[in-house]
C-alpha cells in the first residue's frame, strides 16, 4: 500500500562495487520516500569511500531484492562503531536488480487507485445462494475493459478478487475485489515514461470523481524478470483516508460514459500534452484544494487564458494587417524610441483578458448560464481582482470581490474551465448539464444560486 510504511533490512550496494556490501535499514513512506541508514560508507569503483549520488543502490534483504532509484546523499558521520551514512530517494523496486538507469525498464505497470473502485464499479459477484444443503457464492471474472489510447500504450481496466488480509475468527471470511489499470506498452519503455500516462490517469480520474486520486498499489512487469516487481515512490501531496464514495458524489463515473468510453481516453491522453499548463494549474489546486482562496482563484484565471492560448485564436488581426498596423506607427515615433516600442508592442496583437473571458463564456453558455448571472459583472469582477492581485492596483482594491465574493468567483472560474475540459473530451452541452444535475454539489449550486451575482456584490 502506497499509504503504508515499509521496512527492509539488510546489505547495500553499488552496482559497480558488488564487493562492498553494507548493512543497513531501508525505510519507505509515501510523504518521505526512501531513506537508507548504513552503518558504513559506499565506495565507488576506485574504492573511494565518499558521499556522491548514485544513481542506483542495490540491496538483498530477508523480504526479497531491492533497487533505490536516483538516490541523494544526504549524510555522512560517525558512529559508535565507526562512519555512517544515508541516502534519500523518491522511487524503490521491489523484487529485482536493476544495476544501470538505462535498464529502468517495464513492459506493463497496474495501478490500484484510491476511488477506482466506486469510479469503475464493476464486479464478478452474483449473490449468494443458499438453495439446496450447500449454500454458494457464485463470481465469474469480468472481462477486461481494452482501450488502446495511442500507438504506444494499451489500457485495462480490471478488478481481481481475493481473500483479505484481515483476521475475523475461525468463522468469518472476507473476500474483495480490487479494480485495477494494467498500462501496457508497445515494447519496453522507461520509468519515467510509465509515470506520464500514470499521471494523465490520475488527474482523468481526479476530474471524474471530483477529488484527489492516489496509487494505492503499484506494481509492474519486467523483460528480464518472471517476478512481480512492486514500486514505491513518494507522494508530493500527501492522501487523506479516503472513503467511499456514491455515484452521486462523482462528476461522472464509467457508467456514465461507457457508451464512448474509449474515445473520450483517447482525447484525454491527446489533448494532456496541448493542455498542459492548463491541467497543471486545474490539478494542482484539486490536490492542494486547502491553498489560500487568491491562489486558487489566481490559478483558475491563468489556466483558463493558458487554454484559451492553446484552444481558441491568439490574434486579434491577421498578422499581415497587423504588421501593417504596427509599420504606420513606427513611422511616426522618434529613432531613439523604437527599439523601446517595438519590444512594448512585442504581444499587442494578443486578444485582451476581457475577450478571453467572453469566448470562454460563450463556448460554455448553454452550461454556465445555470449557474452565473449577470455574466458582465462576472468577467468585470474577475478583471478587476485579477489585476489588482497581480499588479497591486490600488485604483482598484474596492472593486474587488473579498470574502463570500471571492469563494464565489473562484467556484464560477472552477466551473468554467471544468466545463471547457470536458468539451475538449468530447461532451456536449447537454451532456455536461446532466453530469451537472446529477453531482451532488453541482445541483446545490444551482438550485441555491450559490454562484449568483448581482449589480452590488456585497461581501
Amino acid at each position: 500500500m502506497m499509504i503504508e510504511k515499509v521496512e527492509y533490512k539488510g546489505r547495500w550496494w553499488l552496482p559497480e562495487k558488488p564487493d562492498n556490501k553494507i548493512s543497513g535499514i531501508l525505510t519507505f513512506t509515501s510523504e518521505e520516500g526512501a531513506i537508507l541508514d548504513l552503518d558504513g560508507v559506499l565506495e565507488n569503483a576506485r574504492g573511494v569511500k565518499q558521499m556522491t549520488d548514485p544513481e542506483i543502490i542495490l540491496g538483498e534483504t530477508n523480504d526479497g531484492i531491492v533497487t533505490i532509484y536516483k538516490c541523494i546523499a544526504q549524510s555522512l558521520g560517525g558512529g559508535t562503531y565507526g562512519d555512517r551514512s544515508s541516502y534519500h530517494s523518491d522511487i524503490i523496486f521491489v523484487g529485482i536488480h536493476f544495476h544501470k538507469t538505462e535498464d529502468v525498464k517495464f513492459n506493463s505497470i497496474s495501478i490500484h487507485y484510491s476511488h477506482l473502485d466506486e469510479w469503475l464499479n464493476i464486479t464478478g459477484f452474483h449473490g449468494l445462494s443458499f438453495i439446496g444443503p450447500d449454500p454458494t457464492l457464485k463470481y465469474s471474472q469480468p472481462e477486461p475493459i481494452k482501450v488502446i489510447i495511442n500507438e504506444n500504450y494499451i489500457l485495462y481496466f480490471s478488478v481481481s478478487i481475493h481473500k483479505s488480509s484481515t483476521y475475523l475468527g475461525p468463522k468469518k471470511i472476507a473476500i474483495e475485489e480490487d479494480a485495477y489499470i494494467t498500462i501496457e506498452s508497445q515494447g519496453a519503455k522507461s520509468f519515467e515514461a510509465f509515470r506520464e500516462v500514470m499521471g494523465d490517469i490520475e488527474n482523468f480520474l481526479s476530474l471524474g470523481v471530483m477529488k484527489p486520486v492516489y496509487p494505492l498499489v503499484i506494481y509492474g512487469k519486467a523483460t528480464d524478470s518472471k517476478n512481480t516487481i512492486n514500486i514505491f515512490y513518494s507522494l508530493w501531496c500527501t492522501p487523506e483516508q479516503h472513503k467511499a464514495l456514491a455515484p452521486f458524489d462523482m462528476l461522472f463515473t464509467y457508467k456514465d460514459i461507457s457508451n464512448k468510453f474509449e474515445n473520450i481516453l483517447k482525447l484525454w491522453f491527446e489533448k494532456a500534452n496541448i493542455l498542459k499548463s492548463a491541467h497543471l494549474l486545474y490539478f494542482s489546486t484539486l490536490y492542494n484544494s486547502k491553498q489560500y482562496l487568491d491562489y486558487n482563484f489566481l490559478s483558475y484565471v491563468f489556466a483558463l487564458e493558458s487554454y484559451h492560448r492553446t484552444t481558441d485564436s491568439n490574434s486579434e488581426l491577421p498578422q499581415q494587417e497587423h504588421n501593417k498596423r504596427l509599420e504606420q506607427i513606427f513611422t511616426v515615433v522618434p529613432a531613439e524610441h523604437k527599439e523601446w516600442l517595438k519590444k512594448r508592442l512585442a504581444y499587442s496583437n494578443e486578444p485582451s483578458f476581457r475577450k478571453r473571458l467572453n469566448d470562454i463564456y460563450d463556448k460554455s453558455i448553454q452550461v454556465i448560464e445555470n449557474f452565473i448571472n449577470y455574466r458582465n459583472v462576472f468577467i468585470q469582477k474577475v478583471i478587476d481582482t485579477r489585476n489588482y492581485l497581480v499588479h497591486h492596483d490600488m485604483g482598484l482594491k474596492d472593486n474587488t470581490a473579498k470574502g463570500q465574493s471571492l469563494v464565489r468567483l473562484t467556484l464560477g472560474l472552477k466551473l468554467l474551465l471544468e466545463v471547457c475540459l470536458l468539451i475538449e473530451i468530447g461532451f456536449d452541452p447537454d451532456q455536461i448539464n446532466t453530469l451537472f444535475s446529477k453531482y451532488s454539489r453541482y445541483r446545490f449550486y444551482k438550485e441555491n444560486r450559490i454562484l449568483s451575482l448581482n449589480e452590488k456584490i456585497n461581501d
